[in-house]
């Protein structure tokens, strides 16, 4: 039986002992991050995903147990949808959810693009979205200053997520 924590929105207290001893450490612990928004921009379903040719028997690149990325020339032809902020344009995007974004490995078609911008978008920002089956990073940020990225949960995302494209933002 679980009681909400005085005072606390995310936390609980049992009410009674538990049956099984659980261990709660660093070994044990989770991400958790919710995909799901009420505004969803999303790349078409029948045309986004990649439709490359066999992997020819591999079985991904395996680094310390896992396997972080998919085989040599496969996934490279996802083609979604992208946001791009330009030309003096104003992006302020909050809860919304970015699925099936990104043009594989075609520069600047990233699921959201603040860019070229300078000093003109100091009070735009991007946060409390998510971002996931990402063909192409998450979020560019390019030639702008001052913008914000905050609180933004991304899963499944093909290259760098956060990426700042010259390096001088």
């Amino acid at each position: 039986e679980l009681a909400p924590a005085p005072g606390v929105g995310s936390a609980i207290h049992f009410t009674i002992p538990v049956t099984y001893a659980h261990i709660a450490n660093n070994g044990y612990q989770a991400e958790v991050g919710l995909l799901t928004r009420n505004i969803k921009v999303q790349g078409a379903a029948d045309d986004s995903p990649p439709t490359d040719p066999d992997t020819g028997g591999c079985t991904g690149i395996w680094h310390f147990g896992s396997n972080y990325a998919p085989c040599p020339y496969t996934y490279t032809t996802g083609f979604g949808g992208h946001i791009m902020v330009h030309s003096g344009g104003k992006g302020y995007v909050e809860g919304v959810e970015l699925y099936r974004m990104g043009e594989t490995n075609i520069l600047g078609r990233y699921p959201f693009h603040f860019h070229v911008l300078g000093n003109e978008c100091n009070d735009c920002y991007f946060k409390g979205n998510s971002v996931h089956e990402s063909y192409y990073r998450c979020i560019s940020i390019h030639g702008t200053h001052n913008t914000t990225i905050s609180e933004n949960v991304a899963y499944d995302v093909s290259g760098y997520c956060y990426y700042l494209e010259d390096g001088v933002e």
